[in-house]
Protein backbone atom coordinates (compact mmCIF):
# COMPACT_ATOMS: atom_id res chain seq x y z
CA UNK A 1 0.00 0.00 0.00
CA UNK A 2 2.84 2.72 -0.75
CA UNK A 3 2.95 4.73 -3.76
CA UNK A 4 5.67 7.15 -5.22
CA UNK A 5 4.36 10.95 -4.98
CA UNK A 6 5.32 12.53 -8.27
CA UNK A 7 9.28 12.19 -8.82
CA UNK A 8 10.92 15.54 -10.00
CA UNK A 9 15.03 15.20 -10.70
CA UNK A 10 15.20 13.24 -8.14
CA UNK A 11 18.47 13.27 -5.69
CA UNK A 12 18.60 10.16 -3.01
CA UNK A 13 16.34 7.46 -2.24
CA UNK A 14 14.97 5.95 0.92
CA UNK A 15 16.35 2.57 -0.59
CA UNK A 16 19.69 3.53 -1.00
CA UNK A 17 20.34 5.82 2.24
CA UNK A 18 23.43 5.77 4.06
CA UNK A 19 24.53 5.42 7.79
CA UNK A 20 23.45 8.57 9.44
CA UNK A 21 26.52 10.44 11.38
CA UNK A 22 26.00 10.23 15.17
CA UNK A 23 23.42 12.65 16.16
CA UNK A 24 22.14 12.77 12.95
CA UNK A 25 18.71 11.21 12.58
CA UNK A 26 18.72 7.36 11.03
CA UNK A 27 14.91 8.42 9.00
CA UNK A 28 12.05 10.97 9.41
CA UNK A 29 8.69 11.10 7.82
CA UNK A 30 5.10 12.32 8.08
CA UNK A 31 2.22 11.08 9.35
CA UNK A 32 -1.12 11.99 8.49
CA UNK A 33 -4.74 10.19 9.52
CA UNK A 34 -7.82 10.61 9.05
CA UNK A 35 -8.59 12.70 5.99
CA UNK A 36 -12.32 11.69 4.85
CA UNK A 37 -12.40 13.76 1.82
CA UNK A 38 -15.59 14.20 0.30
CA UNK A 39 -17.04 16.60 -1.96
CA UNK A 40 -19.48 17.42 0.36
CA UNK A 41 -20.50 21.28 1.99
CA UNK A 42 -19.06 21.45 5.63
CA UNK A 43 -21.32 20.17 8.32
CA UNK A 44 -21.95 19.36 11.93
CA UNK A 45 -20.71 16.00 13.07
CA UNK A 46 -23.94 13.60 13.78
CA UNK A 47 -22.14 12.13 16.93
CA UNK A 48 -21.28 15.79 18.58
CA UNK A 49 -23.08 19.02 18.14
CA UNK A 50 -19.85 20.55 18.82
CA UNK A 51 -17.49 19.53 16.22
CA UNK A 52 -17.46 20.19 12.31
CA UNK A 53 -16.91 17.65 9.40
CA UNK A 54 -14.60 19.92 6.87
CA UNK A 55 -14.84 17.59 3.73
CA UNK A 56 -13.50 19.61 1.21
CA UNK A 57 -10.86 21.02 3.12
CA UNK A 58 -8.77 17.91 3.64
CA UNK A 59 -7.13 18.22 0.41
CA UNK A 60 -5.75 21.55 1.46
CA UNK A 61 -4.40 20.26 4.76
CA UNK A 62 -2.49 17.79 2.31
CA UNK A 63 -1.37 20.19 0.35
CA UNK A 64 -0.08 22.39 3.42
CA UNK A 65 1.19 18.61 4.92
CA UNK A 66 3.48 17.98 1.74
CA UNK A 67 4.88 21.75 1.94
CA UNK A 68 5.86 21.17 5.25
CA UNK A 69 7.39 17.53 5.09
CA UNK A 70 9.11 18.44 2.14
CA UNK A 71 10.78 21.93 3.54
CA UNK A 72 12.04 19.59 6.83
CA UNK A 73 13.18 17.03 4.42
CA UNK A 74 11.04 14.15 5.76
CA UNK A 75 11.71 11.34 3.62
CA UNK A 76 8.23 9.33 3.51
CA UNK A 77 4.85 9.74 4.32
CA UNK A 78 2.54 7.81 6.26
CA UNK A 79 -1.35 7.43 6.06
CA UNK A 80 -3.05 6.13 8.62
CA UNK A 81 -6.29 5.15 7.20
CA UNK A 82 -10.20 6.31 6.27
CA UNK A 83 -8.10 8.78 3.31
CA UNK A 84 -11.82 8.92 2.24
CA UNK A 85 -15.16 9.28 3.92
CA UNK A 86 -18.04 6.72 3.58
CA UNK A 87 -20.29 9.27 2.19
CA UNK A 88 -18.82 8.97 -0.85
CA UNK A 89 -20.65 5.81 -2.15
CA UNK A 90 -22.41 7.34 -5.04
CA UNK A 91 -18.92 8.98 -6.38
CA UNK A 92 -16.43 6.73 -4.62
CA UNK A 93 -13.78 5.98 -7.38
CA UNK A 94 -13.76 9.66 -8.26
CA UNK A 95 -13.25 11.00 -4.86
CA UNK A 96 -9.90 8.30 -3.83
CA UNK A 97 -8.54 8.94 -7.06
CA UNK A 98 -9.04 12.83 -6.13
CA UNK A 99 -7.49 12.31 -3.28
CA UNK A 100 -4.28 10.24 -4.18
CA UNK A 101 -3.71 12.05 -7.26
CA UNK A 102 -3.47 15.06 -4.63
CA UNK A 103 -0.74 13.36 -2.61
CA UNK A 104 1.14 12.67 -6.33
CA UNK A 105 0.57 17.00 -7.24
CA UNK A 106 3.49 17.72 -5.21
CA UNK A 107 5.74 21.03 -5.55
CA UNK A 108 8.98 21.33 -7.57
CA UNK A 109 11.48 19.99 -5.16
CA UNK A 110 13.94 17.69 -6.01
CA UNK A 111 12.92 14.66 -4.03
CA UNK A 112 11.38 11.84 -4.01
CA UNK A 113 8.33 11.15 -1.28
CA UNK A 114 6.74 7.37 -0.91
CA UNK A 115 3.27 7.39 0.63
CA UNK A 116 2.50 4.44 2.54
CA UNK A 117 -1.47 4.14 2.99
CA UNK A 118 -2.64 2.06 5.54
CA UNK A 119 -6.70 0.54 5.47
CA UNK A 120 -9.87 2.40 7.28
CA UNK A 121 -12.99 1.42 8.27
CA UNK A 122 -14.31 4.19 5.55
CA UNK A 123 -12.31 2.69 3.15
CA UNK A 124 -14.03 -0.55 2.83
CA UNK A 125 -17.41 1.64 3.37
CA UNK A 126 -17.17 2.13 -0.23
CA UNK A 127 -14.61 -0.51 -1.50
CA UNK A 128 -14.44 -4.15 -1.03
CA UNK A 129 -10.97 -5.69 -0.10
CA UNK A 130 -9.90 -6.80 -3.89
CA UNK A 131 -11.46 -3.73 -5.28
CA UNK A 132 -9.24 -1.33 -2.53
CA UNK A 133 -5.82 -4.06 -3.62
CA UNK A 134 -6.61 -2.68 -7.18
CA UNK A 135 -5.63 0.82 -5.65
CA UNK A 136 -3.06 0.26 -3.32
CA UNK A 137 -1.38 -3.45 -4.08
CA UNK A 138 0.51 -3.29 -7.33
CA UNK A 139 3.01 -0.17 -5.68
CA UNK A 140 3.65 -2.64 -2.68
CA UNK A 141 4.61 -5.71 -4.38
CA UNK A 142 6.75 -4.15 -6.80
CA UNK A 143 8.88 -2.04 -4.63
CA UNK A 144 12.28 -3.55 -3.28
CA UNK A 145 12.33 -1.92 0.32
CA UNK A 146 8.80 -2.93 0.90
CA UNK A 147 7.66 -6.82 1.99
CA UNK A 148 4.08 -7.64 1.63
CA UNK A 149 3.56 -10.81 3.20
CA UNK A 150 4.65 -13.69 1.45
CA UNK A 151 1.71 -14.68 -0.52
CA UNK A 152 1.60 -11.31 -2.52
CA UNK A 153 -1.45 -12.71 -5.05
CA UNK A 154 -3.35 -12.83 -2.47
CA UNK A 155 -5.62 -10.02 -2.89
CA UNK A 156 -7.45 -9.94 0.54
CA UNK A 157 -3.43 -9.29 2.39
CA UNK A 158 -3.15 -5.47 2.94
CA UNK A 159 -0.34 -6.05 5.47
CA UNK A 160 3.74 -5.36 5.17
CA UNK A 161 6.80 -4.04 6.31
CA UNK A 162 8.41 -0.75 4.73
CA UNK A 163 12.64 -0.65 5.64
CA UNK A 164 13.40 2.94 5.20
CA UNK A 165 16.88 2.39 6.21
CA UNK A 166 19.33 -0.09 7.81
CA UNK A 167 17.67 -1.06 11.09
CA UNK A 168 14.45 0.90 10.86
CA UNK A 169 11.87 -1.38 10.28
CA UNK A 170 7.57 0.00 9.75
CA UNK A 171 5.32 -3.25 9.71
CA UNK A 172 1.78 -2.14 8.74
CA UNK A 173 -1.26 -3.84 10.71
CA UNK A 174 -4.49 -4.59 8.90
CA UNK A 175 -7.03 -3.72 11.24
CA UNK A 176 -9.79 -5.24 9.68
CA UNK A 177 -8.66 -8.86 8.65
CA UNK A 178 -11.46 -10.41 10.81
CA UNK A 179 -14.30 -8.23 10.11
CA UNK A 180 -17.60 -7.41 8.43
CA UNK A 181 -16.25 -4.75 6.16
CA UNK A 182 -14.73 -5.44 3.22
CA UNK A 183 -15.01 -9.17 2.72
CA UNK A 184 -17.94 -11.27 0.75
CA UNK A 185 -20.57 -12.93 3.24
CA UNK A 186 -19.13 -16.79 2.34
CA UNK A 187 -15.57 -15.01 3.40
CA UNK A 188 -14.46 -17.06 6.56
CA UNK A 189 -13.78 -13.99 8.29
CA UNK A 190 -16.81 -12.60 7.29
CA UNK A 191 -18.34 -15.55 8.98
CA UNK A 192 -16.05 -14.87 11.86
CA UNK A 193 -16.85 -11.34 13.04
CA UNK A 194 -20.34 -11.98 11.80
CA UNK A 195 -20.52 -14.39 15.26
CA UNK A 196 -18.50 -11.90 17.35
CA UNK A 197 -20.43 -9.22 16.61
CA UNK A 198 -24.27 -10.94 17.05
CA UNK A 199 -22.19 -12.65 20.67
CA UNK A 200 -22.34 -8.87 21.66
CA UNK A 201 -25.29 -6.93 20.13
CA UNK A 202 -27.66 -10.48 20.48
CA UNK A 203 -29.25 -8.71 16.93
CA UNK A 204 -28.63 -9.23 12.93
CA UNK A 205 -27.81 -5.38 12.91
CA UNK A 206 -27.45 -2.14 14.15
CA UNK A 207 -23.59 -3.12 14.80
CA UNK A 208 -22.25 0.63 15.44
CA UNK A 209 -24.40 1.04 18.40
CA UNK A 210 -22.70 0.84 21.71
CA UNK A 211 -25.53 1.62 23.86
CA UNK A 212 -25.70 -2.24 24.79
CA UNK A 213 -22.14 -3.00 25.66
CA UNK A 214 -20.60 -2.31 28.56
CA UNK A 215 -16.90 -1.00 29.33
CA UNK A 216 -13.92 -2.97 26.79
CA UNK A 217 -17.06 -4.37 25.35
CA UNK A 218 -17.87 -1.29 23.50
CA UNK A 219 -14.90 -1.97 21.03
CA UNK A 220 -16.93 -4.70 19.38
CA UNK A 221 -18.93 -2.36 16.67
CA UNK A 222 -18.31 -2.64 13.09
CA UNK A 223 -16.48 0.24 12.94
CA UNK A 224 -13.32 -1.79 14.38
CA UNK A 225 -12.07 -5.19 13.54
CA UNK A 226 -9.60 -8.54 14.74
CA UNK A 227 -6.21 -9.11 13.67
CA UNK A 228 -6.50 -12.82 11.57
CA UNK A 229 -3.85 -15.98 12.86
CA UNK A 230 -1.94 -15.89 9.82
CA UNK A 231 -1.63 -12.49 10.10
CA UNK A 232 -0.53 -12.60 14.33
CA UNK A 233 2.11 -15.74 13.06
CA UNK A 234 3.15 -13.15 10.47
CA UNK A 235 4.08 -10.58 12.88
CA UNK A 236 5.59 -13.32 15.24
CA UNK A 237 8.08 -13.91 12.57
CA UNK A 238 8.19 -9.73 11.93
CA UNK A 239 9.27 -9.19 15.14
CA UNK A 240 11.21 -12.24 15.77
CA UNK A 241 13.41 -11.27 12.98
CA UNK A 242 13.95 -7.36 13.84
CA UNK A 243 15.06 -8.23 17.24
CA UNK A 244 17.56 -11.12 15.73
CA UNK A 245 18.83 -7.64 13.47
CA UNK A 246 18.17 -5.37 16.71
CA UNK A 247 16.10 -3.30 14.70
CA UNK A 248 14.04 -0.71 16.15
CA UNK A 249 10.43 -1.04 14.87
CA UNK A 250 7.41 1.28 14.65
CA UNK A 251 4.20 -0.49 14.21
CA UNK A 252 1.84 1.22 12.20
CA UNK A 253 -2.53 0.37 11.96
CA UNK A 254 -5.93 2.26 11.79
CA UNK A 255 -7.74 0.85 15.17
CA UNK A 256 -6.01 1.46 18.65
CA UNK A 257 -4.46 -1.25 20.06
CA UNK A 258 -3.82 0.11 23.83
CA UNK A 259 -7.26 0.88 26.05
CA UNK A 260 -5.41 3.80 28.22
CA UNK A 261 -4.76 5.28 24.53
CA UNK A 262 -8.38 5.51 22.52
CA UNK A 263 -12.21 5.19 24.03
CA UNK A 264 -13.21 2.00 24.25
CA UNK A 265 -15.09 2.58 20.76
CA UNK A 266 -12.30 2.94 19.01
CA UNK A 267 -10.59 -0.47 20.21
CA UNK A 268 -9.21 -3.93 18.38
CA UNK A 269 -11.34 -6.24 19.15
CA UNK A 270 -8.22 -9.33 19.96
CA UNK A 271 -5.98 -5.78 21.72
CA UNK A 272 -5.04 -8.37 24.24
CA UNK A 273 -3.92 -10.74 22.10
CA UNK A 274 -1.63 -8.69 20.27
CA UNK A 275 -0.35 -7.01 23.36
CA UNK A 276 0.56 -10.48 24.81
CA UNK A 277 2.63 -10.38 21.49
CA UNK A 278 4.39 -7.02 21.84
CA UNK A 279 5.68 -8.07 25.05
CA UNK A 280 7.81 -10.34 23.99
CA UNK A 281 9.69 -8.17 21.92
CA UNK A 282 12.25 -5.26 23.11
CA UNK A 283 12.56 -4.15 19.89
CA UNK A 284 9.05 -2.48 19.24
CA UNK A 285 9.57 1.20 19.82
CA UNK A 286 6.33 2.46 19.16
CA UNK A 287 2.50 1.66 17.94
CA UNK A 288 0.86 4.52 16.25
CA UNK A 289 -2.98 4.97 15.05
CA UNK A 290 -5.80 7.20 13.91
CA UNK A 291 -9.38 6.46 13.79
CA UNK A 292 -10.80 8.05 17.43
CA UNK A 293 -10.42 11.89 16.39
CA UNK A 294 -8.38 13.22 19.01
CA UNK A 295 -4.58 12.56 19.97
CA UNK A 296 -4.18 9.39 22.59
CA UNK A 297 -1.40 7.92 24.44
CA UNK A 298 -0.56 5.43 26.58
CA UNK A 299 2.75 3.68 27.63
CA UNK A 300 3.35 -0.58 27.83
CA UNK A 301 7.22 -1.02 29.55
CA UNK A 302 9.11 0.67 26.80
CA UNK A 303 6.56 0.69 24.24
CA UNK A 304 4.77 4.14 23.71
CA UNK A 305 1.00 4.10 21.79
CA UNK A 306 0.60 7.03 20.32
CA UNK A 307 -3.03 8.33 18.31
CA UNK A 308 -2.79 11.08 16.02
CA UNK A 309 -5.63 14.06 15.69
CA UNK A 310 -8.05 13.94 12.55
CA UNK A 311 -7.73 15.92 9.58
CA UNK A 312 -11.36 16.05 9.35
CA UNK A 313 -12.72 17.93 12.40
CA UNK A 314 -10.21 20.39 12.06
CA UNK A 315 -9.29 23.36 9.89
CA UNK A 316 -5.50 23.57 9.81
CA UNK A 317 -1.90 21.63 10.27
CA UNK A 318 -3.25 18.36 11.66
CA UNK A 319 -0.29 16.40 11.07
CA UNK A 320 2.99 15.48 12.37
CA UNK A 321 6.25 14.13 11.59
CA UNK A 322 8.25 12.16 13.41
CA UNK A 323 11.96 11.34 13.68
CA UNK A 324 14.19 8.19 14.42
CA UNK A 325 17.53 8.69 16.29
CA UNK A 326 19.68 6.38 17.18
CA UNK A 327 18.57 7.26 21.26
CA UNK A 328 15.01 8.60 20.64
CA UNK A 329 12.29 9.19 18.84
CA UNK A 330 10.79 12.64 18.49
CA UNK A 331 7.09 13.90 17.20
CA UNK A 332 6.84 17.43 15.44
CA UNK A 333 3.79 18.54 15.67
CA UNK A 334 2.73 21.09 13.19
CA UNK A 335 -0.26 22.92 14.88
CA UNK A 336 1.34 24.50 17.60
CA UNK A 337 1.39 21.29 19.42
CA UNK A 338 5.14 20.69 21.95
CA UNK A 339 7.48 18.32 20.35
CA UNK A 340 7.23 14.65 22.59
CA UNK A 341 10.43 13.37 22.99
CA UNK A 342 10.89 9.64 23.96
CA UNK A 343 14.27 8.52 24.97
CA UNK A 344 13.51 5.31 27.10
CA UNK A 345 12.09 3.69 24.05
CA UNK A 346 15.55 2.19 23.55
CA UNK A 347 16.51 0.16 26.10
Amino acid sequence: MCSHAKRLCSSKSTDSKTTPQFGEPLTRFGVITDTHYADCDDRVAWYDSSKTRYYRNAINQIHNAFNEWIKEKDEFVVHLGDIIDGCNEKHKHYAINYVFNSFNRLPSFFVVVIVCHLLGNHELYNFNRIQLSAYLSESVANRENVAMHQNVQDKYILYYTFKPVTGVKLIALDCFDVSVLGHSKSCVKYQQALKILQNYHKHESQWDEDNVLDSLNKRFLAQNGAIGEAQLSWLNNELSVSEEANEKVIIFGHVGLHPDSVDSTCLLWNYEQILNVFKDYKCIKMYICGHQHKPGFAQMNHIRFVVFDCVIETEFNTFASIIVFNDRIVIKYYNGKECCIFKDVFI
